[in-house]
């Protein structure tokens, strides 16, 4: 006998997936001030102009395609921007939540999206997974102007299915890291030389070095290394499960707070998203605030959009997680690390030859780098998928070439090469020169002098 649909809403609400409207809400908050403070939503500008349509990560060919258009009318750019910001601040008001997640995860999507076309992917896709839930879902129940003058709901799985799918998702990111360093790189990611290159490496790249140097320590390397792996592979259970989602929220804070605080990497947006696994109704019950005891009624045509749209993102993310497909939007597998790091960091510099005998080596310093010009790096030294075209190639060395200070008069000079540099990245060897080099591709002199001031010569001075 076949079961009645009513039937089936109700075992939904017998099982754990009743879940409460203040946590829904807090999720819809969460994501709104995420995306209402995101530096990609005021600087998409810059990123346009600086977008390479040959950079298109998996997923954005399409938006690749139609950049030039898009470049050729920042003006209705703008009017995306505004958009976007509008809809982020009624979306964390609660007014229209639904229509404003819908907006917010179109509008801001596309912004975020040409910031992809820069090298490499920014992965803050999750964002609009969730954004995407809330649009489907009723977010707006509890503190917001939609549910206002009303009375709280009981908890209900209406609020549940979209939560669990939520979790899920949150737990995907964190999962497929974890499971890729085992599968690529075995109990050698462990090893506390890994470890030590890893910090090195970010160090490098930053410029900085924390105060708690771990890195001459083996015991806390692998101690570190240990929790890394451990909470990412069991982070699906601790978020899914009630029992353990207190666990969860307090491991997966550890985990970011160490990860800035060694590595500077500051997944904030990660971070504000573990508000779904805090036991809101609990915490609001001790300031005595309370909901309603009865459940209302619930129907499968309430709960058929969140089942429809959460398991077709989770199957989204699963396959690129599955793949370990890192450089994909809005669908791809998170950074894994899962490769064992030496001793040694990569850069790309500017190297200028000139008849005088003189070889002058320029590059961007370490101190200061952005996260974008590394990204810009990686891409056209081919990290990635993805591959630079000569002219990226000979667009960044004129770059490098302008941003040079007192260099030699270029009518004295005799080649000029992008040369992949390869450095020892402990700290105690910043300011030596590279232990590697190899020509990338050697640029049009032509192209150098046209790119020099016309007022005469400057002195020599080399750089990095």
């Amino acid at each position: 006998m076949l079961l009645r649909v009513s039937d089936l809403a109700r075992s939904f609400s017998r099982l754990e997936l009743a879940d409460s409207a203040r946590t829904l809400a807090a999720l819809r908050i969460a994501v709104a001030l995420t995306l209402l403070v995101s530096s990609e939503l005021y600087q998409s500008q810059e990123a346009l102009t600086r977008a390479l349509a040959n950079a298109a990560p998996e997923g954005l060919g399409f938006l690749a395609a139609g950049l030039p258009t898009l470049q050729a009318h920042p003006g209705w750019w703008r009017l995306v921007e505004v958009l976007a910001c509008s809809s982020a601040a009624t979306l964390l008001l609660g007014y229209w939540s639904r229509l404003s997640s819908l907006v917010l995860t179109l509008s801001a999507g596309l912004v975020c999206a040409v910031s992809e076309l820069g090298g490499a992917v920014l992965h803050n896709m999750h964002l609009f997974w969730l954004t995407l839930l809330c649009a489907v879902s009723r977010s707006g129940d509890a503190w917001s102007l939609d549910g206002w003058g009303r009375a709280l709901p009981a908890p209900s799985a209406e609020y549940g299915v979209p939560l669990t799918f939520a979790r899920a998702l949150l737990g995907a990111v964190y999962f497929f890291p974890g499971l890729h360093k085992l599968v690529e790189s075995g109990p050698h990611w462990l090893a506390p030389s890994n470890i030590a290159g890893h910090m090195h490496g970010k160090w490098f790249q930053t410029g900085w070095v924390p105060l708690l140097r771990i890195d001459d320590v083996p015991a806390l390397c692998i101690l570190g290394g240990v929790f890394v792996v451990a909470f990412e592979l069991c982070a699906p259970l601790l978020f899914l499960v009630r029992r353990f989602r207190t666990l969860g929220f307090a491991c997966a804070i550890g985990f970011h707070l160490a990860t800035d605080l060694l590595l500077q990497i500051r997944f904030i947006s990660l971070m504000t998203c573990t508000v779904i696994l805090l036991p809101w109704d609990r915490l609001a019950s001790r300031l005595g605030r309370k909901s309603n005891v009865e459940p209302a009624p619930i129907s499968m045509m309430s709960l058929g959009p969140g089942l429809v749209v959460g398991s077709l993102l989770l199957v989204a993310v699963v396959q690129a997680g599955i793949r370990a497909e890192t450089q994909a939007w809005p669908f791809g597998c998170y950074p894994t690390f899962a490769h064992t790091l030496g001793s040694t960091a990569i850069d790309l510099n500017l190297r200028l030859e000139y008849s005088s005998g003189d070889v002058l080596v320029t590059g961007r310093p370490t101190i200061g780098r952005t996260e974008l010009e590394w990204r810009r790096v990686y891409f056209l030294l081919g990290s990635y998928p993805a591959k630079p075209s000569r002219a990226d190639l000979e667009r960044h060395g004129l770059e490098l070439y302008r941003t040079a200070a007192a260099l030699p008069d270029p009518r004295d000079l005799e080649r000029a090469t992008l040369v992949r540099a390869e450095y020892l990245s402990a700290p105690e060897h910043w300011g030596k020169p590279p232990v590697y080099e190899r020509v990338v591709v050697e640029l049009p002199l032509s192209l150098i002098r046209e790119a020099a001031p016309r007022s005469g010569s400057r002195a020599p001075r080399a750089g990095r």
